[in-house]
Parts: C-alpha cells; structure tokens; sequence
C-alpha cells in the first residue's frame, strides 16, 4: 500500500499513541526520514560514519540529531558534496579543529551571514578542485606525484590512514622522492582542507561570498602559492641546466656557511619533541635594552616581548608546528626497520616496506644509468659490533651480509633476464681489508643455489694518512694502508653518469676518490657521540660478540677496558659526510637500501637530497635514538642558511629578524661583506706597520709641522666620511639589508669620538698608542665595493 506523506501522518496518529515526552509526527519528519534513508543510510561510507560517531555519547556526537543531518544532505546536495560534509564534519570533530560552535545547527547553517560551516566544507572541496585544475599544471610534476595528491586530498579517509592525527607519528614515505615545491604544495593543501590554518581566511571568503577563483589573490594564500611557485621555477631551471650541462652539476664555493642562532637547551622540555631544542630567544622589555642601555650592539639581537598571553600562545603554535615539520620531514624520507635474525623474517621485513615498488631510469640510448636505486653496505661499520673498533680495523661477519644481500635481491630480481632490475646497483665497501672480494661479491644472489648475472666495477676511496692514524690508538706494522675499494655491481655493463666531482677534485670518470680527511669526533654535527652503555644497548647483545685471545702488542684486557661512562662515537669507521655526499652524487642516487645503518649519515644525506630511504638498524633502541637524531638536526637545519632545508621565518622568531624567503640570501652577502670588510681593515693596519719601520727619520720634522694642518682636515673629513657612511647604512635599511650592530667593522665604532679617531689613525687630537710622527696614507683601495657591501673609508689622510 503507498500512503502519501500526510496519509501516513494521519495513519500513524491514529493507530498509536505517542508518550507525552515523545515527539509528534509530523510531515517534515517523514519526508527528512526518507531523505536520509536514501541520501545517507544508502551509503556504506556514511552508515560506518554514523555508526563510528555513534559511540561517543550523545553530548557530544556531532551528529546528535537528524535535523543536522537533513541539513548536511540539503547543503551537500550532490553525493559527492554529501560524502565530503559528513566527512569534514567528523574528521573536524575529532581531530578538534572545528570548535563545538561551528558544529551546531546554527552554525552548520547560518553563522556566516546566511552562509554556515556546510557552505565553508563545499567551498573547501571547490578550493581543492581548482587547485589541481588550474594551478598545479604549471608546477611540472610528474603524473605519479599529482595523482597521489588527488587520491588522497580528496578523501578524508584515506587522509587520515595515511598521514594520521595531529601529533600522531605514521609511516610518511609514500611522499619520498617528492620535489621539495610538491611537498610545499601539499603542506599548503593540508592546512587548506584538514586543519585550521585557514579557518579564519576561508570562513571571510565564504562570508564575502567570494569564489573560488578569487580566493588564490588573497594575501595570505597567494603568499604561500608564490612561494610554491618559486621553488617550482627553481627546479624547471635546474633541470634545463642539468640537461644542457649532460649533468654536470656546478658547485658554489663562493657562499660563506652562516649559522644563524645556536641552538642551546631549553628550560621546559615538551615531551616527545623535548629532543628538538628551542634555542634561547634573546629578551628585552619595554623601553630598555637587554644588558647595558648605551650599549648599541645589543639591539637588533633583542625582540619584543608581549604580556599578552594570546601572542605567546600564538607564539609557541608556530614553534610547535615547525617542530611537527621537521619530524615529518624525516618520516617521509626515512623508514627504519629492525634487522631480523633469519632471511626469511628479513625478507617479509623488506617486502613490507617501499623498496620492491622503487624504480631507477636507464637512458635505452646510450645505456647511462640516469637514477639509481642503490642498495649500500659498508663493512667495517657492521663489523664494528665484533671488536673493538677504536683499536684495529673491524672485520667481516660472514653469514651476515650473505642474509641481507639475499634478502634485498629476491625483492628486486629480473628472472627473465637473470639478472638486477635495471636501474638498481649494489654499492658494498670491503673497509679497507684485501681478500674480502670473493666473499662480498659472491653472496649477492637471491638465495644460497641461485646465481645471477652482473656486472662490476670499482671506486678506490683514499685516505689521508693522518686520518687512518686518527681512526685506530696504534698500527701494528709500519705501513699505513690508504686504499678501500667500492664496489659497484650493476646489471649489466652501463655507463655512469660525467660530471664534475662534488667536494673532491676531478670527474666521475675517475676511479679515485680523495684525500679523504679523518672526521671531527667532536663535531656533534659530524659525528654521533654516546657513552659505551647507551652504546651497548644501542648494538644489542645479539649483534656484540666478545672476542679471545692476547691484544696486539701483548695489551691485557684491563688495560683496554671502557668504562660506561666513556664518550665515544657510535661508528669509529663511519664515512666522512663529504664522502657519503659524494656518493650521492656521483651515482644520481634516486633511493637507497642501506644494509649497513649505523651512524645515519647517510639517512642524513637522504633527507637533504629529498630521496626514499630504508635503512637496516641493529635493535629497536638504535632505531628510536636515529630517528631522534635525525629529527633534532633537521631541526636545526631548519634554522641554519646554509642547509637546503632552511626556514627563513623560524629562524626569525629566534633572531628577531623580520621573516621573509630571502634572508638566507642576505644574510650570507652580509656577511660576506662583513668578513671583507675586517680583511681590508687588517691588510690597512699591516700597510701601516710596514711604513713606519720604513720611514726615513729626517722627515719627522717636516711631518710634525704638516700635522698640525692635517688635523683639521682630517676632523673635516671625517665628518663627511661619516655621513657618507650613514646615508649608504640608511639605503642598507630602506632595502630590508640591515646587519647586525655586533658584525659592524670596528672601524666604524671608534669614529664615535674624535680621540678614538686619533688614536688609531693619527689625524686626531686624542691621546693613544697611535703615532703622530712619520704617518703615511694607508694604500687606497682599488675601486667601489660591490653592491650590498659596507664601504670601509680610509681614514689616513696624509699629504705624502
């Protein structure tokens, strides 16, 4: 029997009776409950939504009544509308960006002059939609990186299950390999669509009814989209230069490092992110400076503070999300996984990760390896777990290697050519020791009784003599052995790549590479220190056999006992960073399997060149303390210029500095032109102490009476030179170039009184240890400084 609306009101009326508490049944109810039925309860997707949000209890179940849900279905209108709302209202529910107020029925509805929260999750969707329709074409990604992002922005689902929560640590390296303007792009698309960051923005878009199209004008997100397409042209340029030069990649050594704050401890450790440390912010209060009030040098080190609690609270967002970056950062590049005691485990290990789906690119023409898929092993820092590795050089654990070469080959094996999978190259290292070839190069096979063809080839890496010596207390014989051999075996037989060589002399094309200098094992950037107890528990009891028998030298046990307090590096024989970077380099390395994971320079390494990463770690203990590791220095490479991840607006909020994308360009000019000022003003002084031993001492006469006129010329002069001075530091701060007080030549600060002036140029009327007696000029420097450089006068005005 079909009954209209009104008909079943009336039958239902009639045939029972409601309690008095009960709502009356009323046409409106009908129709939304066959509305919801079909528009909602229809949909697997929104029934499991429903059920999901159904066991929290009903204050604060965002959907806590059906009018609420007739009006998501009603805004929505579309499926695909429909779907999106129901999703954003949840996952903003849950992850607790959406205040409860934007989640009742007035504002779901009409919060925002007659347009509501359900309008704002529509228009975010449209946002989206024309970010990848008209926006993004320009950026030239490739299809795999664009279509990852449309599958995942445009579900909040698989969101979700992807990049987790807030504050919720997931596997991130599905997004591995990514340019770094793709992974500004998606930084920019999360804040968009699954935080608040824009919350503010889009709810007075969505008010002002401004289309979509007009939303990419708005200040703050055309910033951040002009920042993505900077780095996108930075990258399309670089790749016509790659290709014009045939690779050679051109290196620039005239930019000066600069560390722009030291990191230190901070006071209050914020629980999983206590390792990232805050540096200390330099403080001054209202109307003074920190430290003495005439001194000058203090003021552009010094930032305003606010008392206003809601500024600090914004303050310490912006820190906390930096933070939240940089441990992203490392989880998207980075997977560490545990080494497992047989090849089977090891196997199902490696096969759960990213690496059987890695691809290298050979070029089918010339038959050049263009992108390498690298699978690394280095056997001395393995085998630094079997002896004790400050002494003698470590040795190869045989059965190992066999296990792990194994275990990655049977993922990556062509077995219709019998052979790697083109693109992938084994790099293993023999650690210096002769005889280790056959026993190296004879276990890279999928299993014990299957053999493949390969190709080999070698690199020889030559050490300094000092650095072998600085590695090991004592040598046992008289020569010092400089030479380990790199082996890299390929498919088949494939040219590498010709470039001109990173941090070392010559070109790829060379089979040498070196000197190679000993690292600095107290350099907390270069080398990772710890005490030989963490150090124990970091290698496992598993991976640490005692070994027998007399020391060399006849050396007892007692007398090479560690204690557990002793610091020392957690790999002796590590690789250089240069070295590991060079590696890099010179095999175009797209991913890299590293067999033989042990200080992490080269998951360092892999972070700063954006490429996938897995590395094999001893324990579990040594796989949280790298990840830690390799958080807190991507968060101070955060701060530093020189590291290709630098965030110019963190490091403001430290330095006290106004943000902006090109402070690490200026403040390396600056102090470039600092570095030449102080130069020029020593090469002056010099000059001066030449000339004075060299003066004839018939003419102090005649210099003491030209003096007396030199004086006031010299006052003259020196007031104009100053404010020629002042004018050129004016256009300095009209141009954003401002240096610090503390970088200023000294020059300039003992023009503050004419007596200091005297004193050190011997113009003046002051007392000081300056001569007045046989002064000549200083030899006038050649030219006008380059633009942005500080001119630095030349003060000894002379008229010999």
């Amino acid at each position: 029997m079909n009954l209209g609306t009104a008909e079943f009101c009336k039958k239902y009326a009639e045939n029972y009776k409601a309690s008095s508490e009960a709502e009356r049944v009323t046409d409106a109810f009908v129709d939304s409950a066959i509305t919801l039925s079909r528009r909602v309860l229809n949909s697997q997707r929104l029934l499991d939504l429903l059920l999901k949000a159904d066991e929290s209890p009903s204050d604060v179940n965002p959907f806590n009544h059906w009018s609420k849900l007739q009006l998501l279905v009603s805004k929505g209108k579309t499926a695909r509308n429909i779907d999106w709302v129901f999703h954003a209202m949840f996952d903003g529910w849950k992850n607790q960006h959406l205040s409860p107020e934007m989640l009742t029925w007035r504002g779901l509805s009409n919060s925002l002059n007659g347009k509501g929260t359900c309008e704002l999750f529509t228009a975010q969707l449209e946002f989206r939609d024309y970010l990848f329709n008209k926006v993004t074409s320009s950026y030239g990604w490739d299809e795999e990186v664009l279509n990852s992002m449309k599958e995942i922005s445009g579900d909040h689902v698989e969101y979700r299950k992807m990049c987790g929560y807030a504050n919720e640590k997931v596997d991130l390296t599905w997004r591995a390999g990514w340019p770094k303007s793709a992974e500004l792009f998606w930084a920019f698309l999360e804040d968009s669509l699954f935080n608040n960051t824009f919350e503010t923005t889009f709810k007075n878009l969505v008010r002002h009814r401004k289309p979509v199209a007009e939303w990419v004008s708005n200040g703050e997100v055309e910033n951040r989209l002009n920042s993505i397409m900077e780095q996108a042209e930075k990258e399309l340029k670089e790749r016509k230069r790659l290709a014009k030069a045939n690779g050679d990649a051109a290196v620039d050594d005239d930019e000066d490092d600069v560390t722009m704050v030291v990191p230190v401890e901070s006071e209050k450790p914020d629980g999983e992110l206590a390792h990232l440390k805050v540096p200390v912010m330099p403080v001054k209060s209202k109307g003074k400076k920190q430290g003495d009030e005439n001194d000058d040098d203090n003021e552009d080190q010094n930032i305003e503070t606010s008392d206003d609690k809601a500024a600090a609270e914004e303050l310490q967002k912006k820190i906390d999300g930096y933070k939240q970056k940089a441990c992203a950062m490392v989880r998207t590049h980075i997977k560490l996984i545990v080494e497992e005691d047989n090849l089977s485990n090891m196997t199902k290990a490696l096969g759960a990760t990213a690496f059987p789906k890695w691809k290298g690119e050979v070029d089918p023409e010339t038959n050049q390896v263009v992108k390498m898929v690298a699978i690394y092993f280095d056997s001395k820092v393995v085998g630094e777990t079997n002896c004790q590795a400050n002494l003698r050089l470590p040795p190869l654990r045989e059965g190992r290697h066999n296990k792990l070469f194994s275990a990655a080959l049977s993922l990556r094996v062509d077995k219709e050519a019998n052979t790697m999978v083109q693109g992938d190259g084994f790099l293993i290292m023999d650690g210096g020791r002769d005889g280790l070839a056959t026993s190296l190069l004879g276990a890279v096979r999928p299993s014990a009784t299957e053999t493949i063809s390969k190709y080999k080839t070698m690199k020889f890496l030559v050490w300094d003599e000092k650095a072998i010596r600085t590695k090991k207390k004592r040598s046992r014989g008289a020569l010092v052995n400089q030479m380990e051999k790199l082996y890299v075996l390929l498919p088949e037989q494939q040219a590498l790549s010709f470039k001109k060589r990173k941090h070392f002399a010559g070109t790829t094309h060379g089979d040498v590479i070196g000197p190679i200098m000993a690292p600095a094992w107290d350099d907390e950037e270069e080398t990772w220190n710890m005490t030989y107890q963490q150090k124990k528990d970091l290698f496992g009891s598993s991976n640490r056999i005692r070994v027998g028998g007399e020391k060399p030298d006849g050396e007892s046990e007692k007398s090479a006992r560690r204690l557990d307090t002793d610091v020392e590096p957690v790999a002796y024989h590590a690789l250089p960073s240069e070295v590991v970077s060079e590696i890099f380099h010179e095999f175009n390395i797209c991913a890299m399997l590293d067999l033989s994971c042990c200080d992490g320079k080269t998951a360092w390494e892999a972070i700063q060149q954006r490429v996938p990463y897995i590395g094999v770690c001893f324990t579990q203990e040594h796989v949280n303390e790298l990840m830690k590791r390799l958080e807190a220095k991507c968060w101070d490479g955060m701060m530093k210029p020189e590291s290709p991840l630098y965030e110019p607006l963190l490091a403001a909020i430290f330095s006290g500095q106004k943000g902006n994308r090109k402070a690490s360009v200026k403040a390396k000019a600056k102090t470039r032109s600092t570095k030449n000022a102080k130069k020029k003003k020593e090469k002056e002084d010099d000059d001066e102490d030449d000339d004075d031993e060299e003066e004839d001492p018939d003419k102090e006469e005649d210099d003491d009476e030209d003096l007396e006129e030199e004086d006031d010329l010299g006052e003259d002069d020196d007031d104009k030179d100053q404010e020629e001075d002042e004018e050129e530091e004016d256009a300095d701060e009209d141009a954003g170039e401002v240096e610090p007080d503390e970088e200023e030549p000294k020059q300039g600060t003992k023009r503050k009184s004419s007596s200091s002036a005297g004193t050190k140029t011997g113009r003046g009327k002051g007392k000081g240890k300056g001569k007045r007696k046989g002064v000549k000029s200083a030899p006038k420097a050649k030219g006008r400084p380059k633009a942005g450089h500080h001119y630095v006068h030349n003060f000894s005005l002379s008229p010999f």
